[in-house]
């Protein structure tokens, strides 16, 4: 290496020496395109193209000047231009897109990413609602399903999108649900522990056109004030156990009194 130097410099000084300038060559590396990808999206719904990876071997002295995109796969690259592109198809698509990048020097490196375009088909996420009388998590012969109960659906930030009422069989569904993350809650009562899932809540990934079934919720009853939604309180039981007497007992008394008559 020492060498080399040492020739330079010899032959440089003869050049300055002999009345001329030595001249340095100046290698240029073309820019290197990176699409990102692969890209899955669905019909109608917009999709990120991001070719913000893409850079320049020269970087700082040359750069990066241009990012033409062909989203057509006609060779032609005059769809969109710029590091990102936001585009929407109107039709399924599977193929791919590529991005050419040019720099400061005109040269320019062109690369495809794949993408696949799916025409949305809506999910659904539905469970139950069950009495957890031991409490182990699980729901055992003898133990009931609970009707009247609120179920939530959230995002995967926590932001409600939805809620339902659990149904007379103690069951429930979301539906028209986009493929994405979801969380399930359900409302937490007076008197009740949740005993399933541990976590307090369901988190859920629903595909396209997934249906995510037996997302169940548990609860034990447990001493304190607040009836169930489905059991009902001592005074609802009184008020049962009279009416029942009434629809008894008065069609007996009126039979008494025409046998009297």
């Amino acid at each position: 290496m020492k060498r080399k130097i040492v020739i330079a410099l010899f032959v440089a000084l003869l050049v300055l020496c002999l009345g001329g300038t030595p001249s340095i060559a100046v290698v240029n590396y073309p820019p290197v395109s990176a699409p990102n990808g692969p890209y899955t999206g669905f019909v109608g719904i917009p999709i990120t193209l991001d070719g913000s990876a893409s850079y320049d071997p020269d970087e700082p002295q040359d750069f990066i000047i241009s990012w033409e995109w062909d989203i057509d796969n006609d060779g032609q690259f005059d769809d969109a231009s710029g590091e990102t592109v936001i585009w929407t198809w109107f039709t399924p698509y599977s193929g791919v897109v590529s991005l050419r990048v040019t720099d400061s020097f005109g040269e320019t490196d062109e690369a495809i990413a794949i993408i696949t375009v799916e025409e949305m088909v809506p999910g659904t996420i539905s469970g139950a609602k069950f009495e957890d009388i031991n409490g182990n998590k699980a729901r055992d012969p003898g133990e009931g399903y609970i009707p009247g109960w609120i179920i939530k659906l959230k995002d995967e930030d926590g932001n409600l999108i939805a809620e339902t009422t659990t149904d007379s069989n103690g069951e429930y569904t979301f539906d028209s649900l986009t493929p994405g993350t979801y969380q399930v809650h359900e409302e937490q009562l007076a008197s009740w522990t949740q005993t399933l899932p541990d976590t307090g809540y369901w988190e859920i990934q629903v595909s396209n056109g997934e249906n995510v079934e037996d997302v169940d919720f548990g609860n034990q009853h447990t001493a304190g004030p607040g009836p169930s939604p489905s059991v009902p309180s001592i005074t609802e039981w009184g008020i049962i156990a009279a009416t029942i007497l009434l629809v008894i007992l008065i069609p007996l008394t009126l039979r008494k009194r025409i046998l009297v008559r």
